[in-house]
């Protein structure tokens, strides 16, 4: 075996040491088969660019089936499929229709020509202007590894890497993390309108990128992460999630970090519980909005929960809680869905800027929930 993942490892597991509190932790993961290696480690231009990677077929999406040596596990969203690894690109995966648009991971020793020329770089292949240093610094950031990475969202006409790959109407998603003397970079293509309805599933992959706890193991469940299990359900709570007193009506409740005023709780009531719509109505009444009444669930968007289309929301506004008490810039994130002739609800509230950082773990822990 190269040398290589044993030194990859070693720099990223800093990066995974140095944030504790932001790694989440989900049942389901997919490993990088062992054959997709960087050029980052090789020794000469034609092992650098040699081309016999290769990656096994899911057969069963959402679990292990295949134990390498590279460093990330990572959730592979529904709906996207998994490509062969290239020499630049360590994850490989594709989607939409015609499996037009892509996203794939690389790792660069350094700074892979520094944080302004790569972005920089991205927007010319969005055939935009360039920014400067004062733009790159206001963009906004996502925590990736547990470290707050630049992200990017661009709209324009792609013309990728050569002028003959010209493709109107794109948008380029991405995420760049400089730390400990390497770059990661996670980078999603495709038609702008395909990609509008797939930014749930771009966070909620680069969430659940993850570092192995060592080199060779075989356990793929975050150290400190916890299992939790009700009479129906099990799901993974983050770890930095505390878990409250059991309070009526409520399957679970978490208090966010040390964020006293900010909760996520599941709720599960018999029949339609008065149906969704009506539901997400009550909620955007609570955040202050009484009077912006949606009339269709159509152009709600919708996540994956199990094996279920979940209505999922975003408000922000000033929240009035079950006992009448008010709260200013605050924002709530919920999902709503029918299962087994039940109604489940998750909701999330606090602080806007409690709540941004944390929307991500939210969906992660959406998506953990199993059946027992």
């Amino acid at each position: 075996m190269k040398q290589i993942y044993p030194l990859l490892f070693s720099a990223l597991l800093i990066i995974g040491c140095s944030k504790k509190e932001d790694v989440i932790t989900i049942s389901e993961s997919r490993i990088v088969d062992e054959n997709a290696e960087l050029f980052m480690s090789a020794k000469s231009s034609s092992e650098r660019f040699r081309n016999d990677f290769s990656t096994q077929p899911r057969s069963n999406p959402g679990h292990d089936h295949s134990h390498g040596e590279n460093p990330f596990d990572w959730i592979l969203p529904n709906g996207w499929s998994e490509k062969s690894a290239t020499q630049m690109r360590l994850i490989n995966l594709s989607f939409g229709e015609n499996s037009d648009a892509e996203c794939y991971v690389s790792v660069l020793q350094g700074t892979g020509g520094g944080l302004l020329a790569n972005i920089n770089r991205w927007r010319l292949q969005m055939l935009l202007p360039p920014l400067t240093a004062a733009d790159i610094a206001e963009l906004p950031k996502k925590m990736l590894l547990g470290q707050e990475a630049v992200y990017t969202k661009f709209s324009g006409d792609f013309k990728g890497m050569s002028d003959d790959q010209f493709k109107k109407d794109y948008m380029l998603v991405g995420l760049i993390l400089e730390h400990k003397g390497i770059s990661i970079f996670i980078k999603m293509v495709g038609p702008a309108k395909l990609l509008e309805n797939e930014l749930d599933n771009f966070n909620i992959f680069s969430a659940s990128l993850k570092l192995k706890n060592l080199p060779n193991n075989h356990n793929h469940s975050t150290p400190g992460a916890k299992l939790k299990k009700s009479t129906k359900f099990s799901w993974q709570v983050p770890e930095h999630w505390i878990e409250q007193a059991d309070q009526k009506m409520r399957m679970a409740t978490y208090q966010i970090g040390t964020h006293s005023n900010s909760e996520c709780y599941v709720v599960m009531l018999p029949g339609d519980a008065g149906g969704v719509l009506p539901n997400i109505n009550r909620w955007y009444k609570q955040m202050g909005h009484g009077n912006e009444k949606i009339k269709s669930l159509d152009g709600v968007p919708e996540i994956d929960i199990l094996e279920t289309k979940a209505k999922h929301i975003d408000i922000i506004g000033n929240y009035t809680n079950m006992s009448g008490k008010n709260f200013n810039d605050f924002m709530m994130v919920g999902v709503i869905f029918s299962f087994n002739k039940s109604m489940i609800f998750i909701k999330m509230t606090g602080p806007e800027s409690v709540i941004e950082k944390e929307r991500q773990n939210f969906l992660m822990f959406c998506k953990s929930f199993e059946t027992l």
